[in-house]
């Protein structure tokens, strides 16, 4: 139980680590926000501006940006899930 524990832990921190990777891989301008320009090429994100920003700064900052990954995680999982009769 305790290195399952470990386990996943780990993939966690893995996980956070790599959407670090692509935020800032994203953050052109290195300010530790996205804006409107630097999301030009992510017609997903771009398309959801307004409701990512969640405190209406004109801006995605990294936790804005991994509550929107990790609610779009969540909705995929769901529409994987087969359908009970």
């Amino acid at each position: 139980m305790f290195f399952l524990t470990l386990t996943v832990v780990a993939q966690k921190k893995e996980s956070l680590i790599n959407l670090e990777k692509q935020f800032k891989m994203l953050d052109k301008d290195k300010d530790t926000l996205l804006s409107i320009d630097e999301l030009e090429n992510i017609p997903d994100l771009l398309d959801n501006f307004e409701n990512v920003d969640i405190d209406e700064d004109g801006s995605i900052n990294f936790e804005e940006f991994k509550l929107f990954i990790k609610s779009k995680k969540q909705i995929q999982k769901t529409l994987e899930k087969p359908i009970e009769e």
